[in-house]
């Protein structure tokens, strides 16, 4: 069941005893990106007065890159 499910469960159900809850990440609901589109994003982020490090770390963050990928792709 979902955790929203589960939470809805329990508010009707008091739990008995002990049990584990066993919790998947949700699937990524974006479509893929391109490296060109993450190293736009990190120029982007760039401009707008990140520093390098900075902007690659949360551009790899948004898209799912390595950041050595993207830094090598910038300094290209």
């Amino acid at each position: 069941m979902t955790l929203g499910e589960a939470a809805a469960y329990f508010d009707a159900n008091e739990p008995r005893g002990e049990f584990v809850l066993v919790l998947d990440g949700a699937a990524p609901s974006r479509e893929e990106t391109t490296l060109e589109e993450a190293v736009a994003l990190a120029q982007a982020l760039i401009a707008g007065g990140m520093t390098k490090k900075d902007a690659v770390k949360q551009a790899a963050k948004d898209t799912g890159f390595a950041k050595n990928a993207l830094y090598d792709a910038i300094m290209k």
